[in-house]
């Protein structure tokens, strides 16, 4: 999710930029970011296990979209679980099983547009999705790699190392990991650049008299997904008191004569975050072997850092990393079963997905260029019907709708 507000603190020096001037670079891409929106479409399949293909297809043809342009696009995915995000996870997972609760009361309601809504909050992606989107990156020739732990951190590695020449995600943290070239609000051709030497040059706020540690200091103290911020400090406030101890010690020294409860537990997980930030575990595609986004340096005891990614073998982290084995059990991935397909009964054409064209989309040459191929099963066929009269009703019901029913759709949107 990133760092609440951080973002908006670099608006002076996030400049708008033009996708085709990268013909010929190689981008990461948040894999995870791009399968969540494309899951929004078919929320309410997904968590009623209703076979769809949706969130798959968005994937694919926003990959086109870059390799259209001369993009090499290159897929980034989160792998198994940082230990220092668990409370984080345990938080979003108990507010994903609210909203699950919820789509299925308005569901039985016949409130299908309220239960669309919490569907979408409550849609968790699964590492079997991933591995259906790698199936296809595959046909296309599109290079991808599970990173051992966040997609974040990996895709920070892969640019600071000149394996791709920028990334592409929607999440702050990137700036915080020290990503030296990041692009935000794509959309179609259209980007927002933020390049890593330009960050102390914004004029949002002052931070010119900071390191980078110190900036990432102050980052975290005011609430990441590593640690919680302490009630009532957030960015600038965090600022303040990083500007004015500058060291850790110093800095929670300050809190303190300023009032605030601060842990000596708080203290030591601030200093994990600090670490996982900077040395979180990482994948080496090169050498196919598993290493740190930072060297570490010699004082440290690998064995007291777990926190920053439990270390695996090298043969481990290079299956993890190649979609062979799932991150949730490390045990190889198996032939995955189809989902159920059995359209809900009394949703019609009403609840329409909200499937938004890009700019893209729309001009003539690139609809072929973009066409998904699907296989024979996965295509929909409207069923005829001897009744003269329901039939002439059913054209009316489709010439009165502005989405074109496609084989992408859900089967209870036919």
């Amino acid at each position: 999710m990133g760092i609440t507000g951080l973002l908006g603190c670099f608006k002076s020096v996030i400049n708008p930029y033009d996708l085709e001037k990268l013909k010929g670079c190689k981008v990461a891409i948040d894999g995870y970011s791009w399968l969540y929106k494309g899951s929004y479409s078919c929320a309410m399949d997904l968590c009623l296990n209703i076979n769809t293909r949706m969130h798959i297809n968005y994937c694919v043809k926003k990959a086109k979209e870059l390799v259209y342009f001369g993009i090499q696009p290159y897929f980034v995915f989160d792998g198994c679980s940082l230990p220092m995000k668990k409370r984080t996870e345990e938080k979003r997972s108990l507010s994903k099983e609210k909203a699950m609760e919820l789509g299925h009361k308005y569901l039985k309601l016949k409130n299908l547009k309220a239960a669309f809504s919490e569907f979408t909050k409550a849609v968790s992606i699964k590492p079997e999705y991933v591995y259906q989107l790698v199936q296809e990156l595959k046909k296309e020739g599109i290079p991808y790699v599970i990173a051992p732990y966040e997609a974040d951190a990996q895709m920070t590695y892969l640019v600071n190392e000149g394996i791709v020449d920028a990334a592409i995600s929607e999440d702050s943290d990137l700036i915080v990991f020290g990503c030296k070239r990041t692009f935000y609000k794509c959309n179609g051709a259209n980007a927002h650049e933020l390049r890593f030497q330009d960050i102390f040059k914004t004029t949002d706020w002052t931070i010119s008299h900071l390191t980078f540690e110190q900036l990432q200091y102050t980052c975290i103290l005011s609430g990441c997904d590593y640690l919680e911020s302490i009630q009532g400090v957030g960015l600038k406030t965090a600022l303040k008191y990083v500007t004015k101890g500058k060291t850790i010690e110093n800095i929670f020294m300050e809190m303190k004569n300023d009032g605030k409860d601060v842990s000596h537990e708080y203290i030591e997980d601030f200093e994990k975050a600090v670490c996982t930030f900077k040395f979180q575990r990482v994948f080496d595609p090169r050498n196919n072997r598993l290493t740190t986004l930072n060297p570490l340096p010699n004082h440290i005891d690998t064995k007291k850092i777990e926190f920053i990614g439990p270390y695996m073998t090298d043969e481990v982290a290079t299956q993890l990393a190649q979609c062979k084995i799932n991150p949730k059990n490390m045990k190889p991935f198996t032939s995955i079963e189809s989902q159920s397909s059995q359209p809900l009964q009394n949703l019609t054409s009403k609840m329409n997905a909200n499937t938004t064209m890009s700019p893209l989309e729309k001009r003539g040459p690139l609809d072929k260029f973009f066409s998904i191929k699907t296989r024979t099963s996965e295509k929909r066929t409207l069923k005829t019907t001897s009744n003269a009269a329901e039939a002439k009703k059913s054209k009316r019901v489709d010439r009165n709708s502005n989405h074109k029913v496609t084989d992408l759709q859900s089967p209870y949107f036919l």
